[in-house]
């Protein structure tokens, strides 16, 4: 007989998504992708916040790091995830997102004659390579546009190049950057609970970001509370 567990940890439902995620055919979620179909249109819609709210899409700090230009630091990059904080900016959040300029767009989005373009397209991270899907079920650190379509293990969110034509090709690509991003997110997600299940330091910096690297300040610098960083 099976025993019942109503007090279900976090972990144990993290431990049994990345079960899922490893039990993926890859085929499969290429086959969903193509049943959907997307072409990218350069549109830059998904690189834009609305009129209620800024732009975010979540950046791993390894992410953050291959983002950065020789002369740039951490805090050049990305900024704290906004969920959790104050009107001011202030308290703590988890995570990474890549910065907004003044009108709420993604800071790398540029346009030129009428046409979009990211200044960072090479090293853009898993976010944005694997726009405008997401895997059922899996974990996401930062809200998605609204779902629109569920093909198998396939969620379709907002896109104008949803519907169109995607060759076998680079349907497994993507696929293969699917699978991979929720891997990930379900490993950045234990890590940053064992860092939540210790205490958060003491510090006299007003903005406390946690992330899989442990507590930091808002300019990407770990927070000193005597124990080891990694």
């Amino acid at each position: 007989m099976s025993r019942h567990h109503p007090h279900r940890s976090v972990n144990d439902d993290l431990v049994s998504m990345r079960a899922a995620i490893d039990e993926l055919d890859r085929a499969e979620v290429a086959d969903a992708i193509e049943t959907i179909g997307f072409e990218c249109t350069d549109c830059g819609a998904c690189c834009r916040g609305d009129d209620a709210d800024e732009h975010v899409a979540t950046v791993f700090p390894d992410e953050a790091r291959q983002l950065m230009e020789e002369d740039e630091q951490f805090r050049d990059v990305v900024q704290p995830m906004p969920f959790g904080l104050g009107h001011d900016g202030t308290g703590v959040t988890i995570e990474w997102s890549l910065p907004t300029d003044d009108c709420g767009d993604c800071r790398f989005l540029k346009f030129e004659d009428e046409q979009s373009h990211c200044t960072r397209y090479d090293r853009r991270p898993s976010i944005c390579r694997t726009y405008p899907f997401t895997l059922r079920d899996s974990p996401e650190a930062a809200p998605q546009g609204e779902a629109i379509e569920t093909v198998g293990p396939v969620v379709a969110h907002e896109c104008e190049g949803l519907g169109t034509h995607i060759d076998r090709a680079s349907a497994l690509t993507l696929a293969d950057e699917l699978i991979e991003r929720a891997r990930r997110s379900i490993e950045e997600g234990m890590s940053v609970r064992g860092h939540l299940a210790q205490q958060v330091p003491d510090t006299a910096a007003s903005t406390v970001v946690i992330d899989s690297e442990g507590p930091k300040t808002a300019a990407g610098t770990p927070i000193d509370d005597e124990r080891p960083q990694r």
